[in-house]
């Protein structure tokens, strides 16, 4: 007759691999976020920041459902608060100014921010006015 020996418990609870899979895959995205703000000096739109943290919240979630700890219902409220302020600055970053309208014929230009030429002199409403008319043509992006 064979006997078989029970597994050796590791003293690892069921979903400790997800809960350590989503604390770092949320704190991943703010990482590149940083490196890279660091390191090319421009900020740019971080879409993949909340993304990446929604789906380390739903792993942390995960490791709940298989074992109820204190420390993951903790890893889910920090990395849950987390979450929602990467979201609350994404969508607020990518917030467009009000319309107020488009320019009418002999009328001002309205007040923008300061923005600077390709040279890097300022340029402001200011800089519009003269005896020629003026075109200003807006591009969406960076080069």
């Amino acid at each position: 007759m064979r006997t078989t020996t029970p597994p050796i418990a590791s003293g690892k609870g069921p979903g400790r691999r997800l809960l350590v899979l989503g604390i770092v895959i949320a704190l991943f995205g703010l990482g590149v976020y940083v490196v890279l703000a660091i390191g090319t000096g421009f900020l740019h739109t971080p879409w993949y920041m909340p993304v990446l943290a929604t789906i380390g919240t739903c792993l942390i979630v995960i490791s709940i459902v298989r074992r109820l700890t204190i420390w993951r219902i903790v890893a889910v409220l920090i990395i849950g608060l987390l979450t929602a302020g990467e979201w609350w600055w994404l969508l607020d970053f990518s917030r467009l100014p009000a319309y107020a309208g488009p320019v009418s014929v002999d009328q001002p230009f309205p007040e923008f921010s300061p923005a600077s030429l390709a040279d890097g002199t300022p340029f402001t409403r200011d800089s519009l006015i003269g005896e020629k008319d003026t075109v200003l043509v807006f591009f969406r992006g960076f080069w």
